[in-house]
């Protein structure tokens, strides 16, 4: 697959192809809530019943940058929620690509709103153990803490 199909393929993702994420996908949730972390695609799914709205979802779809496999997206979504309360919140996702098929994604978003917004025991509950997005290292890059934070030496 070239790195313009993959980008097509993400797009037909947010338009609702959800066929589209292969059964041993896995997925991963920033934050430490208790729907944050790793997890199977099928196990994902179930968080859709968090985002409880009324009428319409709006998403919007800002840059798009594929290298090789991935994708990366910058996304909001904007709803009002059956709590009355409005759901605008940011992402990025990044989706990992195999034979037309999504195999792995990690989504990153502004936690703190879920939590203000949803009242759900998948965002509210006891936090979880903070698990790292990362499935390689490149580099790691170990600095002495700076005397002042200001920049001013």
């Amino acid at each position: 697959m070239t790195e313009i199909e993959n980008k097509a393929l993400a797009l037909r993702y947010f338009d609702g192809e959800w066929e589209l994420v292969d059964k041993e996908c896995r997925c991963f949730l920033s934050g430490d809530m208790p729907c944050s972390g790793w997890m199977k695609a099928h196990e994902k799914k179930a968080l859709g019943s968090i985002l409880k709205t009324v009428g319409p979802v709006t998403t919007t779809i800002g840059d798009m940058v594929a290298e090789g496999d991935r994708v990366w997206v910058e996304w909001e979504i904007s709803a009002k929620l059956t709590n009355g309360n409005t759901y605008n919140n940011c992402y990025v996702y990044m989706f990992r690509f195999h034979d037309k098929k999504i195999v792995e994604f990690k989504s990153f978003v502004d936690t703190l709103h879920m939590y203000r917004t949803m009242d759900s025991p998948e965002v509210r509950g006891e936090a979880g153990k903070r698990q790292s997005p990362l499935t390689s290292v490149t580099a790691r890059i170990v600095a002495d803490a700076p005397d002042q934070i200001d920049g001013n030496e």
